[in-house]
């Protein structure tokens, strides 16, 4: 029985340096008149929630009351998520998705998906929605900036290690905090003391970029140092952008967005420089044979990405030494089966003499907590997280993807016991069968899965018409199937399924990740109108 209640829903959009896209926090609720319920009684249901709210960023109210459904988080979820502990009170209820994207004033903006952007179709689009439109734009950009950040792309990255530190650690850095380390290292080269924390007040005085392009520029180049006898900051910036012409480098910036040190045009500039002129030679005393391991797999960028949109705390830039505190996996259990996580026993802050053994009693409780839910963890301790060790890592992440997109199904469902595979695999040709489609599967382990047909049967058969059949290639070619499979995730996602794994995935018949397909297109045929509720 769902638990219904309306109140005012309040929602904050805010930007942080660090995160790619405006994101959507989870709502706190205020319930005007008080409950008698115990916060257990209401967790995990799904409660309607109802506003007038601003249906854009900074925007005006709108006129229509809208209400959406959303799923009851604990306050302690809350506060150890997005908000500070003081912001909820225990006269608040939060309530929606941790990776955002749904409230009873933004009804139809989705959260974000794989490479985190945001999960929107062609209708938002035509709508001209601004935040939807420029978070889209913002991580075109930026995947196009940071995809030659790596040692294949540029060897001499490895010019930017640090005394006794290990190439594989320099990659696990953010490409942020790779662009900051290279900037100050061609500073130090330039012999200037300052050095570059980043990339909005340090740059605001254009003295740093003014050093950056001398020292990075072509000797024929013709870059002076000309801007920097300039008082004023906005005619300064102007004779420091016309420096970064004469490099092809004059993108992304305004002279008022280096003064006014707008985060993610800065690094936008700041890549687009790295990209064209890095200066960096690649090193003679580096063995880089047998370094491959270092790039991100497949299998490692969908959990890096699934966690993060979950809207874990800190930002998942590297996915074992990220984890190696225990911090993002209490933050995921704690999101499956709220209220499980005793944070009494956390290390949130460590001691610099005690560190690396609050790591590990971290880590311990994170296997132990495991157990509790009945996780698979024959041979993983919480010293093979502490250590990264990537096989029993990975083990667990995914036994807390599959947890949660179960406990979602459970939820949708309420049918009162909790959904397995079985359940799906039955769902799926029931769901087949009545709509009158000949495909079908035994397993996420069938080899016809590798088509994706059963996969695009599925969708049409959740949203009749969705399902242009004419492009459909049933060849069985390599390429064939591929075109297949990413047509059916974009379709997948244009009908509200909020799809993590890659067309590859299906191809290649990862039973893990076609799992996780087949259990979003059921929860989304589950609710079908969640997205889209108005009143």
């Amino acid at each position: 029985m769902e638990f219904l209640f309306n109140c005012v829903f309040l929602s904050s959009w805010f930007a942080d340096p660090n995160d790619e896209i405006l994101s959507l926090s989870l709502g706190s609720c205020f319930i005007s008149s008080p409950l008698t319920l115990a916060d257990s009684d209401y967790v995990g249901k799904l409660g309607v929630v109802s506003g007038w709210g601003r249906v854009t960023e900074k925007g005006d109210p709108t006129d229509t009351l809208k209400e959406a459904l959303l799923p009851i988080f604990s306050n302690p979820v809350c506060r150890a998520l997005r908000y500070h502990p003081h912001e909820i009170t225990d006269n608040m209820i939060c309530a929606g998705y941790v990776h955002g994207g749904t409230d009873s004033c933004h009804i139809s903006e989705p959260g974000r998906w794989l490479y985190n952007v945001v999960n929107i179709d062609a209708h938002d689009l035509a709508k001209g929605k601004p935040h939807l439109v420029l978070g889209l734009l913002w991580q075109i950009i930026r995947i196009g900036c940071f995809n030659q950040i790596t040692l294949e792309h540029c060897p001499g990255l490895a010019n930017l290690l640090e005394d006794g530190e290990k190439i594989e650690e320099l990659m696990k850095l953010s490409p942020e905090a790779i662009l900051l380390r290279w900037v100050n290292h061609h500073l130090e080269r330039a012999g200037v003391n300052r050095r570059c924390t980043n990339f909005m007040s340090d740059i605001k005085d254009s003295e740093i970029y003014s050093h950056l392009l001398k020292q990075i520029g072509p000797n024929d180049a013709g870059v002076t140092m000309e801007a920097l006898s300039e008082q004023d900051l906005i005619a300064r910036a102007e004779i420091m952008l016309q420096q970064a012409e004469k490099l092809g480098c004059r993108s992304f910036l305004t002279p008022h967005d280096v003064v006014e040190g707008v985060y993610k045009l800065n690094v936008a500039f700041v890549a687009n420089l790295f990209n064209n002129h890095p200066g960096l030679d690649k090193p003679e005393n580096i063995d880089f044979e047998g370094l491959d391991h270092i790039e991100e797999t497949r299998e490692e960028k969908t959990y890096r990405n699934w966690m993060n949109s979950m809207g874990v705390n800190p930002h998942v830039n590297w996915l074992y030494s990220d984890l190696a505190d225990g911090i993002i996996i209490f933050q995921l259990y704690d999101i499956i089966r709220p209220g499980v996580v005793d944070w009494k026993r956390v290390h949130s802050k460590f001691s610099k003499l005690k560190k690396f053994m609050e790591k590990l009693e971290n880590c311990n409780y994170a296997v132990e907590l495991g157990k509790q839910l009945k996780f698979s963890l024959v041979g993983i301790a919480g010293q093979d997280l502490a250590d990264g060790n990537p096989t029993l890592t990975l083990a667990l992440i995914w036994q807390l993807m599959r947890a949660y997109t179960l406990s979602i199904l459970t939820q949708l469902a309420d049918s009162g016991s909790p959904i397995v595979e079985a359940e799906i695999i039955t769902w799926v040709n029931t769901k087949l069968k009545e709509a009158g489609k000949s495909s079908g599967i035994r397993s996420f382990q069938d080899s016809s899965l590798q088509n994706a047909l059963a996969i695009i049967d599925l969708v049409d058969a959740i949203k009749p018409g969705t399902i242009n059949y004419d492009v459909i290639k049933m060849t069985g070619e390599a390429e064939d199937n591929v075109a297949n499979a990413k047509y059916a995730i974009s379709m997948a996602r244009k009908i509200g399924a909020r799809i993590y794994a890659l067309p590859e995935d299906i191809t290649e018949v990862k039973p893990k990740m076609i799992m996780t397909v087949f259990a979003c297109l059921m929860a989304r045929d589950y609710i079908p109108n969640m997205d889209t509720k108005t009143n």
